[in-house]
This record gives C-alpha cells, structure tokens and sequence, in this order.
C-alpha cells in the first residue's frame, strides 16, 4: 500500500532523524517535496504514524494518508519523483 507522510516544522529544524525513521520502515519511498514523502508500506496509517511519532519534534504536526491507484502532479517534480508515481501509480 502507499501512504502520503507530511510534516510541518520551523525552519531550522533538523529533519535527520524523521528521514531515517520513514527510510526504516518503508519499503520503497520517494521525497515528493521538502516533508512530504510517499513510501510502500505494509501496515496501517496509524501504525506508520505511531512509528514516527518519536522522531519528530515537540509542535511538529504530523500526517499519514493512505492513497489510492489516482494521482496527479506538476512537471516541477524532479525525474525521479516523476518515474517513481508512474510505475506505483
């Protein structure tokens, strides 16, 4: 299944240890924006949520959205976000 994750943070926040936590538990991921991810995962939203939840900040809001066979984007993605929604999309 694909989930969208998306974050919200200040700017000087250090997003090392969110990025390995979500490179941990998927199988397969993309980055489509500067906290926003798309990842294979096997489980549920609220399992990937409860994975997350101890790597991001205090006032940090976190989102996990499973997705369906649908999606559109603009040709501002870079080639490899592009390549990745067309074969799991």
């Amino acid at each position: 299944m694909n989930y969208l994750i998306s974050y919200d943070h200040s700017e000087n926040y250090d997003t090392e240890d969110i990025t390995n936590a979500i490179l941990s538990i998927s199988n397969g991921c993309v980055k489509l924006l500067k906290s926003t991810w798309i990842i294979k995962h096997k489980g549920k939203a609220s399992d990937i949520r409860n994975c997350l939840k101890p790597h991001i900040g205090i006032g940090v809001k976190l989102v996990v959205v499973k997705l369906h066979r649908e999606a559109a984007w603009s040709m501002s993605l870079d080639h490899e976000c592009k390549i990745w929604l067309e074969i799991y999309f």
